[in-house]
Protein backbone atom coordinates (compact mmCIF):
# COMPACT_ATOMS: atom_id res chain seq x y z
CA UNK A 1 0.00 0.00 0.00
CA UNK A 2 0.92 3.46 -0.85
CA UNK A 3 1.94 5.88 1.59
CA UNK A 4 -0.85 8.06 3.09
CA UNK A 5 0.04 11.88 2.13
CA UNK A 6 -0.28 14.65 5.01
CA UNK A 7 -0.51 18.06 3.85
CA UNK A 8 0.22 20.87 6.37
CA UNK A 9 -1.08 24.52 5.92
CA UNK A 10 0.80 26.70 8.73
CA UNK A 11 2.70 30.31 7.88
CA UNK A 12 5.57 31.55 9.93
CA UNK A 13 6.82 35.25 9.94
CA UNK A 14 8.25 38.37 11.76
CA UNK A 15 4.58 39.56 12.80
CA UNK A 16 3.08 35.83 12.87
CA UNK A 17 6.43 33.97 14.63
CA UNK A 18 7.18 30.70 14.33
CA UNK A 19 5.07 28.54 16.53
CA UNK A 20 2.93 27.10 14.13
CA UNK A 21 5.26 26.29 11.48
CA UNK A 22 7.23 24.69 14.48
CA UNK A 23 4.99 22.75 15.80
CA UNK A 24 3.84 20.93 12.52
CA UNK A 25 7.18 19.83 11.85
CA UNK A 26 6.92 17.77 15.15
CA UNK A 27 3.77 16.45 13.92
CA UNK A 28 5.09 15.83 10.38
CA UNK A 29 8.20 13.91 12.37
CA UNK A 30 5.69 11.85 14.54
CA UNK A 31 3.28 11.21 11.16
CA UNK A 32 6.84 10.17 9.18
CA UNK A 33 7.78 7.69 11.57
CA UNK A 34 4.45 5.88 11.10
CA UNK A 35 5.17 5.70 7.55
CA UNK A 36 3.09 8.99 6.22
CA UNK A 37 4.75 11.13 4.06
CA UNK A 38 4.62 15.00 4.32
CA UNK A 39 3.98 18.06 2.59
CA UNK A 40 4.12 21.56 3.86
CA UNK A 41 2.00 24.40 1.86
CA UNK A 42 3.26 27.94 3.40
CA UNK A 43 3.45 31.71 1.82
CA UNK A 44 6.44 33.55 2.11
CA UNK A 45 8.48 34.30 4.19
CA UNK A 46 7.73 30.98 6.10
CA UNK A 47 10.78 29.44 4.66
CA UNK A 48 13.35 32.23 5.58
CA UNK A 49 11.36 33.03 9.35
CA UNK A 50 11.98 29.10 10.11
CA UNK A 51 15.09 27.32 8.31
CA UNK A 52 13.78 23.75 9.35
CA UNK A 53 11.74 24.24 6.84
CA UNK A 54 14.80 23.77 4.34
CA UNK A 55 14.67 19.77 5.20
CA UNK A 56 10.97 19.62 4.45
CA UNK A 57 9.15 19.29 1.10
CA UNK A 58 7.25 22.26 0.86
CA UNK A 59 4.93 23.67 -1.66
CA UNK A 60 5.31 27.47 -1.76
CA UNK A 61 2.12 29.39 -1.98
CA UNK A 62 1.90 32.48 -4.44
CA UNK A 63 2.02 35.66 -2.45
CA UNK A 64 -0.68 37.40 -3.99
CA UNK A 65 -3.02 34.76 -3.61
CA UNK A 66 -6.60 35.52 -1.60
CA UNK A 67 -6.85 33.66 1.48
CA UNK A 68 -10.64 33.11 0.50
CA UNK A 69 -9.31 31.01 -2.89
CA UNK A 70 -7.05 28.96 -0.75
CA UNK A 71 -9.13 25.79 -1.18
CA UNK A 72 -9.59 26.30 -4.58
CA UNK A 73 -6.11 26.23 -5.20
CA UNK A 74 -5.27 23.62 -3.17
CA UNK A 75 -7.37 21.25 -5.10
CA UNK A 76 -6.48 22.16 -8.35
CA UNK A 77 -2.16 22.33 -7.77
CA UNK A 78 -1.51 19.74 -5.17
CA UNK A 79 -2.43 15.68 -4.85
CA UNK A 80 -5.30 14.45 -2.71
CA UNK A 81 -4.20 13.74 0.59
CA UNK A 82 -5.03 11.12 3.40
CA UNK A 83 -4.94 14.37 5.92
CA UNK A 84 -5.05 18.04 5.51
CA UNK A 85 -3.86 19.49 8.83
CA UNK A 86 -4.74 22.98 9.43
CA UNK A 87 -2.46 25.39 12.29
CA UNK A 88 -3.45 28.55 10.74
CA UNK A 89 -5.49 31.79 12.52
CA UNK A 90 -6.24 32.68 8.99
CA UNK A 91 -8.67 29.63 8.10
CA UNK A 92 -12.11 28.73 9.45
CA UNK A 93 -15.09 26.44 8.54
CA UNK A 94 -15.67 27.49 4.91
CA UNK A 95 -12.01 27.20 3.62
CA UNK A 96 -12.06 23.60 5.42
CA UNK A 97 -15.42 22.74 3.41
CA UNK A 98 -13.83 23.93 0.32
CA UNK A 99 -11.21 20.95 0.97
CA UNK A 100 -13.75 17.78 1.39
CA UNK A 101 -13.73 15.31 -1.31
CA UNK A 102 -10.22 16.48 -2.54
CA UNK A 103 -8.70 15.19 1.11
CA UNK A 104 -10.11 12.21 3.52
CA UNK A 105 -9.75 13.77 7.05
CA UNK A 106 -9.04 17.64 8.18
CA UNK A 107 -6.94 18.15 11.60
CA UNK A 108 -7.39 21.56 12.53
CA UNK A 109 -5.23 23.04 15.66
CA UNK A 110 -6.62 25.86 17.35
CA UNK A 111 -5.98 27.29 20.74
CA UNK A 112 -9.02 30.02 20.49
CA UNK A 113 -12.49 28.45 19.63
CA UNK A 114 -13.17 31.90 18.18
CA UNK A 115 -14.62 30.55 14.63
CA UNK A 116 -16.94 27.56 13.15
CA UNK A 117 -14.43 24.61 12.13
CA UNK A 118 -15.05 21.70 9.71
CA UNK A 119 -12.82 19.21 11.57
CA UNK A 120 -12.42 15.19 11.84
CA UNK A 121 -9.95 16.00 14.80
CA UNK A 122 -9.25 19.32 16.36
CA UNK A 123 -5.93 19.16 18.59
CA UNK A 124 -5.99 22.18 21.64
CA UNK A 125 -2.80 21.31 23.33
CA UNK A 126 -3.66 23.98 26.21
CA UNK A 127 -4.90 23.45 29.82
CA UNK A 128 -8.42 24.59 31.24
CA UNK A 129 -10.10 23.80 28.23
CA UNK A 130 -13.05 21.68 27.83
CA UNK A 131 -15.39 20.11 25.09
CA UNK A 132 -17.83 22.93 26.28
CA UNK A 133 -15.80 25.82 24.19
CA UNK A 134 -16.15 24.26 20.71
CA UNK A 135 -19.70 23.53 21.66
CA UNK A 136 -21.64 24.70 18.39
CA UNK A 137 -18.66 25.29 16.70
CA UNK A 138 -17.29 21.34 15.31
CA UNK A 139 -19.47 19.12 13.49
CA UNK A 140 -20.54 16.20 15.76
CA UNK A 141 -17.98 13.91 14.58
CA UNK A 142 -15.14 15.73 15.07
CA UNK A 143 -12.75 14.42 17.63
CA UNK A 144 -11.71 16.63 20.09
CA UNK A 145 -7.99 15.77 21.56
CA UNK A 146 -7.36 18.77 24.12
CA UNK A 147 -5.03 19.43 26.50
CA UNK A 148 -0.85 19.12 27.18
CA UNK A 149 -0.68 15.71 26.74
CA UNK A 150 -1.25 16.15 23.22
CA UNK A 151 1.25 19.03 22.83
CA UNK A 152 3.90 18.79 19.96
CA UNK A 153 7.17 18.12 21.41
CA UNK A 154 10.33 17.35 19.67
CA UNK A 155 11.46 13.81 20.84
CA UNK A 156 14.94 15.66 22.51
CA UNK A 157 12.63 17.12 24.99
CA UNK A 158 12.25 13.82 26.09
CA UNK A 159 15.29 12.92 25.98
CA UNK A 160 16.71 15.76 28.18
CA UNK A 161 13.70 15.20 30.66
CA UNK A 162 15.05 11.71 31.09
CA UNK A 163 18.30 13.04 32.30
CA UNK A 164 17.64 16.60 33.78
CA UNK A 165 18.79 17.00 37.23
CA UNK A 166 16.71 19.40 39.94
CA UNK A 167 19.76 21.98 41.33
CA UNK A 168 19.57 23.94 44.27
CA UNK A 169 20.72 27.27 42.86
CA UNK A 170 20.09 29.46 39.98
CA UNK A 171 23.27 29.85 38.09
CA UNK A 172 22.30 29.97 34.35
CA UNK A 173 18.80 31.69 33.29
CA UNK A 174 17.39 31.26 29.79
CA UNK A 175 15.59 34.01 28.06
CA UNK A 176 13.49 32.71 25.10
CA UNK A 177 10.50 35.04 24.31
CA UNK A 178 9.54 33.29 20.90
CA UNK A 179 11.50 32.92 17.56
CA UNK A 180 10.18 36.39 16.30
CA UNK A 181 9.90 38.30 19.48
CA UNK A 182 7.77 40.97 17.30
CA UNK A 183 7.60 43.46 20.37
CA UNK A 184 10.98 42.63 21.54
CA UNK A 185 10.33 41.23 25.03
CA UNK A 186 13.54 39.92 25.00
CA UNK A 187 15.30 43.53 25.03
CA UNK A 188 13.01 44.46 27.91
CA UNK A 189 14.02 41.23 29.65
CA UNK A 190 17.90 41.49 28.93
CA UNK A 191 17.48 45.28 30.40
CA UNK A 192 16.23 43.64 33.40
CA UNK A 193 18.99 41.10 33.58
CA UNK A 194 21.50 43.49 32.76
CA UNK A 195 20.85 45.82 35.63
CA UNK A 196 20.54 43.24 37.82
CA UNK A 197 23.30 41.39 40.23
CA UNK A 198 23.29 38.24 38.89
CA UNK A 199 26.65 36.69 38.67
CA UNK A 200 25.92 33.74 36.93
CA UNK A 201 25.01 32.36 33.04
CA UNK A 202 21.85 34.46 30.46
CA UNK A 203 21.75 32.30 27.37
CA UNK A 204 19.29 34.51 25.20
CA UNK A 205 17.47 32.93 21.92
CA UNK A 206 16.15 34.19 19.67
CA UNK A 207 15.03 33.16 15.35
CA UNK A 208 17.18 34.76 12.68
CA UNK A 209 14.46 36.56 11.54
CA UNK A 210 13.16 38.95 14.76
CA UNK A 211 13.82 42.34 14.27
CA UNK A 212 14.91 43.32 17.53
CA UNK A 213 18.25 41.24 16.84
CA UNK A 214 20.52 43.73 15.51
CA UNK A 215 20.06 46.20 18.92
CA UNK A 216 19.94 42.58 20.49
CA UNK A 217 23.78 42.14 19.28
CA UNK A 218 24.71 45.04 20.35
CA UNK A 219 23.12 45.20 23.52
CA UNK A 220 24.87 41.90 24.98
CA UNK A 221 27.91 42.79 23.39
CA UNK A 222 30.95 43.36 25.86
CA UNK A 223 29.06 42.02 29.15
CA UNK A 224 30.36 38.12 29.34
CA UNK A 225 27.33 37.16 31.08
CA UNK A 226 25.32 37.08 28.31
CA UNK A 227 25.04 34.52 25.88
CA UNK A 228 23.33 35.47 22.19
CA UNK A 229 21.96 31.99 20.67
CA UNK A 230 20.80 32.46 17.02
CA UNK A 231 18.53 29.74 15.00
CA UNK A 232 18.55 27.32 17.62
CA UNK A 233 17.79 23.88 16.64
CA UNK A 234 15.30 21.66 19.08
CA UNK A 235 17.78 19.65 20.23
CA UNK A 236 19.62 22.16 20.89
CA UNK A 237 16.92 23.67 22.98
CA UNK A 238 16.23 21.13 24.72
CA UNK A 239 19.74 20.61 26.03
CA UNK A 240 19.63 24.40 26.68
CA UNK A 241 16.58 23.58 29.24
CA UNK A 242 18.32 20.75 31.13
CA UNK A 243 21.24 23.03 31.69
CA UNK A 244 19.15 26.04 32.42
CA UNK A 245 18.23 26.66 36.01
CA UNK A 246 15.73 29.15 35.34
CA UNK A 247 13.55 30.72 32.46
CA UNK A 248 12.04 34.14 31.41
CA UNK A 249 9.78 33.47 28.22
CA UNK A 250 6.61 33.89 26.37
CA UNK A 251 3.38 31.74 27.03
CA UNK A 252 3.45 30.15 23.35
CA UNK A 253 4.12 26.83 22.52
CA UNK A 254 7.13 26.51 23.97
CA UNK A 255 6.25 26.39 27.38
CA UNK A 256 5.10 22.64 27.09
CA UNK A 257 9.09 22.28 26.08
CA UNK A 258 9.93 23.88 29.35
CA UNK A 259 7.23 21.70 31.06
CA UNK A 260 8.18 18.51 29.86
CA UNK A 261 12.01 18.82 30.88
CA UNK A 262 11.09 20.55 34.15
CA UNK A 263 12.39 24.34 33.83
CA UNK A 264 10.78 26.50 36.37
CA UNK A 265 9.76 29.16 34.26
CA UNK A 266 8.15 33.32 34.29
CA UNK A 267 6.14 33.48 31.82
CA UNK A 268 4.88 36.67 29.91
CA UNK A 269 2.27 37.09 26.98
CA UNK A 270 3.45 38.88 24.52
CA UNK A 271 0.44 38.15 22.13
CA UNK A 272 -3.42 38.39 23.15
CA UNK A 273 -3.30 35.02 22.05
CA UNK A 274 -1.36 33.79 24.70
CA UNK A 275 -3.32 35.74 27.76
CA UNK A 276 -5.32 32.50 28.51
CA UNK A 277 -2.10 29.96 28.22
CA UNK A 278 -0.47 32.10 30.89
CA UNK A 279 -3.22 32.13 33.13
CA UNK A 280 -3.54 28.18 33.00
CA UNK A 281 -0.01 28.21 33.90
CA UNK A 282 -0.42 30.25 36.34
CA UNK A 283 -3.65 28.47 37.79
CA UNK A 284 -1.72 24.98 37.98
CA UNK A 285 1.23 26.27 39.80
CA UNK A 286 3.65 25.90 37.08
CA UNK A 287 5.07 29.41 36.34
CA UNK A 288 4.71 32.90 37.97
CA UNK A 289 3.10 35.57 35.28
CA UNK A 290 4.68 39.15 34.07
CA UNK A 291 2.37 41.71 32.34
CA UNK A 292 3.55 44.08 29.86
CA UNK A 293 6.81 42.68 28.66
CA UNK A 294 7.86 44.84 25.48
CA UNK A 295 5.52 47.09 26.00
CA UNK A 296 7.83 49.16 28.25
CA UNK A 297 5.92 48.41 31.65
CA UNK A 298 7.21 44.88 32.52
CA UNK A 299 10.56 45.68 33.88
CA UNK A 300 9.36 46.05 37.76
CA UNK A 301 7.29 43.14 37.77
CA UNK A 302 10.01 40.97 35.90
CA UNK A 303 12.33 42.21 38.48
CA UNK A 304 10.71 41.43 41.40
CA UNK A 305 9.43 37.62 40.13
CA UNK A 306 13.18 36.74 39.75
CA UNK A 307 13.85 37.92 42.96
CA UNK A 308 11.17 35.90 43.92
CA UNK A 309 11.89 32.84 41.91
CA UNK A 310 15.31 32.41 42.83
CA UNK A 311 15.14 32.50 46.48
CA UNK A 312 12.14 30.48 46.72
CA UNK A 313 13.85 26.41 45.98
CA UNK A 314 10.75 25.32 46.67
CA UNK A 315 8.23 27.17 44.72
CA UNK A 316 11.29 26.23 41.97
CA UNK A 317 10.72 22.66 42.69
CA UNK A 318 7.30 22.82 42.48
CA UNK A 319 6.81 24.27 39.24
CA UNK A 320 9.56 21.81 37.80
CA UNK A 321 7.43 19.09 39.30
CA UNK A 322 3.89 20.00 38.36
CA UNK A 323 5.08 20.83 34.81
CA UNK A 324 6.65 17.20 33.89
CA UNK A 325 3.86 15.69 35.44
CA UNK A 326 1.13 17.91 33.16
CA UNK A 327 3.75 17.08 29.93
CA UNK A 328 5.32 13.59 29.00
CA UNK A 329 6.57 15.05 25.74
CA UNK A 330 4.27 12.46 23.78
CA UNK A 331 1.73 14.73 22.02
CA UNK A 332 2.50 14.63 18.90
CA UNK A 333 2.36 10.78 19.30
CA UNK A 334 -0.63 10.44 20.72
CA UNK A 335 -2.40 12.39 18.05
CA UNK A 336 -0.64 10.44 15.05
CA UNK A 337 -1.90 7.42 16.67
CA UNK A 338 -5.86 8.38 16.97
CA UNK A 339 -5.28 9.78 13.70
CA UNK A 340 -3.94 6.22 12.79
CA UNK A 341 -6.30 3.86 14.13
CA UNK A 342 -9.28 6.35 12.37
CA UNK A 343 -7.46 5.74 8.69
CA UNK A 344 -7.38 1.81 9.60
CA UNK A 345 -10.66 1.32 10.26
CA UNK A 346 -11.95 3.55 7.41
CA UNK A 347 -9.71 1.13 5.35
CA UNK A 348 -11.02 -2.32 6.82
CA UNK A 349 -12.77 -4.23 4.73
Amino acid sequence: MREPLAILRCDASPDLGTGHVMRCLVFARALTAHGWKTLFVCRPPSRTTVPGLAAAALHELPSDLDLAEEATYLRHHLPAPALLVVDHYGWHASLEEGCRGWCRRILVVDDTAASRRDADFLVNPNPGWSEKAYHGLLPRRCRLLLGPRYAFLHPAFRSARAIARPRREVRRILVAMGGTDPVDATGEAVAVLAAADFPGTIEVVLGPAAPGLPSLRRRVAGDPRFHLRVGVTPPEMAELLRRCDLAVAAAGSSSWERCCVGLPSIVSPIVANQERAARALEAEGIALVVEGLGRGGGGPGLASALERLRSDPGLRAQFRERGRRLVDGRGAERVTEAVARTEAVSHAP
